[in-house]
């Protein structure tokens, strides 16, 4: 289940850029424009993944990626019924703050819930 909670989180992160020339055409976006999308949510990625050690050290690693995780598909959804670049924007950046923040802590996550030896067999 780790897993595919990690590639959930991969489409997020690849897919707008295999679909900048569509979206683009949709909104009419300027390279420029085209470009801060993905400014916006590497940015925000980098942030998410900063302080998600802290939200998980007040409230639990478990409970942090669940709630990241549900968060993070319903900005999905929004970014995906959005009609404009600035909507657009907020959404990209609100995916790479909760993308980000499970990014670190299901590594940590998994080395808890999986025995060393199993881990090792599988070269993780």
């Amino acid at each position: 289940a780790i897993c595919f909670v990690h590639f959930g989180d991969a489409v997020e992160v690849y897919l707008p850029s295999v679909l900048t020339q569509t979206i683009s055409c949709d909104l009419q976006l300027s390279t420029t424009q085209q470009g801060f999308l993905s400014v916006t949510f590497y940015t925000f990625y980098g942030l998410g993944s900063f302080f998600s050690g802290y939200v998980s050290g007040i409230i639990g690693i478990r409970k942090t990626i669940i709630i990241s995780l549900l968060l993070s598909y319903a900005v999905t959804v929004s970014a995906a019924l959005s009609n404009n670049f600035a909507v657009l924007l907020v959404t990209r950046a609100l995916t790479g703050i909760l993308v980000g923040s499970n990014y670190g802590i299901t590594n940590i996550y998994w080395t808890d819930v999986c025995p060393d030896k199993v881990r090792q067999k599988r070269g993780l």
